[in-house]
């Protein structure tokens, strides 16, 4: 059977059903992928009917993904010969890249994290292959099991019910997420740094694969990461295997009690210190994108400041909104509520002030179907027992509140 292949340019090729997508793109040091009629898919990917065809290269979403990926399985692979006591475990984005914890018996050193690059580096200077080839779920079992990844064997245990398809590199196999690159050699550009108690993989600028950025310090974002993981480990659950599993031994509703209760000692923990400061800081600011939970967050600490004797007081941002013809557009033309410029941050700012002084002010009302702000708001004050809580998406933003000065708030 001949398919009809459609390329990038808009030519044509006519293939055999069944060629690999690589066979139709050639060898180009630039190719990581293709997308077929917008499927992100590897160069093993065999075409089986008329398609489209498009290569991804590095600076495009997709093939950014790729990238990232790959570069993930080679550590992993180049970690599985240097430490032969323990493996190395992904966790999160950190510093542009993605951080990694080292598990076992084996501690890690700047020495050693030296010997996994050096490593990564000869893989990838050698060109390899990524091979991939299907195995049934019990053949994968086994290949784990005799690697000693617990985790991997959990996984597959739930998880799959057909063959799948499994990566090989330097005798070293797992079953990535997504497609990764066709050879090591397409991916030169990374770093590495220590970043105790693990390491950090650095990628290169987004846009840019020959710039790397420079690292930044994200000691706060990485305590919350780090808390995180230590409350799945109260939990029991460490990766999706273990979830997986407390799924199916119907132990879920115990483990949504006690992350329920975790929570909620926190936020007792966060109207603790506003209580310490209500003399000093009167403004409390949530942020977070949309529908992450600011409102029931809100009224869950405003509970735990009863409790503490503060009543707590909510002023809404959406009635800050600027009149409907001077709302901010974005690139499509349609009007961006989220901006910042969105915002009267000056009416904004004025009641705030006014509000620490003591004084009381008229909130504006936003007429969503008008799209105009109209001024008969409700009224507010702040007494002695009261703190003021904000909700938005900006509330960390120094830009929403340049008059208030730091220390007034939390």
């Amino acid at each position: 059977m001949e398919l009809t292949i459609e390329l990038q340019d808009g030519s044509t090729r006519t293939v055999p059903a069944g060629t690999p997508v690589g066979d139709v793109l050639g060898e180009n040091g630039d190719h990581l992928a293709a997308t077929v009629d917008n499927l992100v898919v590897s160069f093993h990917y065999r075409l089986l009917r008329s398609a489209k065809v498009i290569p991804l290269k590095y600076g495009s979403r997709e093939g950014t993904e790729v990238y990232r990926r790959t570069l993930s399985f080679i550590l992993s692979a180049a970690a599985s010969k240097i430490f032969t006591k323990s493996h190395v475990v992904i966790g999160h984005s950190l510093e542009g890249g993605y951080y990694f914890d080292l598990e076992g018996e084996e501690e890690l050193d700047g020495i050693k994290l030296k010997r996994l690059e050096e490593k990564m580096r000869e893989l990838i200077k050698s060109d390899l292959e990524l091979s991939r080839h299907y195995v049934s779920v019990k053949e994968a079992m086994g290949m784990f099991a005799e690697l000693g990844r617990q985790d991997k064997v959990t996984l597959l245990k739930r998880n799959y019910l057909h063959d799948i398809a499994v990566y090989g590199l330097d005798g070293f196999y797992d079953f990535p997420v997504g497609p990764l690159a066709p050879r090591t050699g397409r991916l030169s550009r990374f770093a590495v740094s220590l970043y105790p108690p693990g390491f950090v993989l650095r990628f290169p600028d987004k846009k840019n694969i020959a710039k790397m950025p420079p690292a930044s310090d994200q000691t706060r974002l990485f305590a919350v990461y780090h808390e995180s993981k230590k409350w799945s480990q109260i939990l029991h659950i460490a990766n999706v295997g273990e979830l997986n599993e407390t799924i199916a031994k119907r132990k879920f509703p115990d483990c949504v009690h006690v992350a329920e209760a975790l929570h909620e000692k926190k936020i007792a923990s966060i109207a603790d210190q506003l209580s310490a400061r209500i003399h000093e800081t009167r403004l409390v600011f949530i942020a977070g994108p949309s529908s992450s939970g600011k409102t029931t967050f809100a009224k869950r600490l405003g509970v735990q400041l009863r409790v503490n004797g503060i009543r707590p007081v909510a002023i809404g941002m959406d009635d800050y909104f600027v009149d409907r013809d001077r709302t901010p557009k974005d690139d499509r033309g349609e009007y961006d509520f989220e901006a910042l410029d969105a915002l009267n941050v000056e009416l904004f700012n004025d009641h705030l002030v006014q509000l620490l002084d003591g004084r009381e002010v008229t909130c504006p009302r936003y007429d969503f179907k008008s799209g105009l702000s109209l001024p008969d708001g409700h009224t507010l004050k702040l007494e002695d027992d009261q703190v003021l809580i904000v909700e938005g998406i900006h509330g960390l933003n120094d830009r929403l509140t340049p008059r208030i000065p730091r220390n007034k708030k939390f």
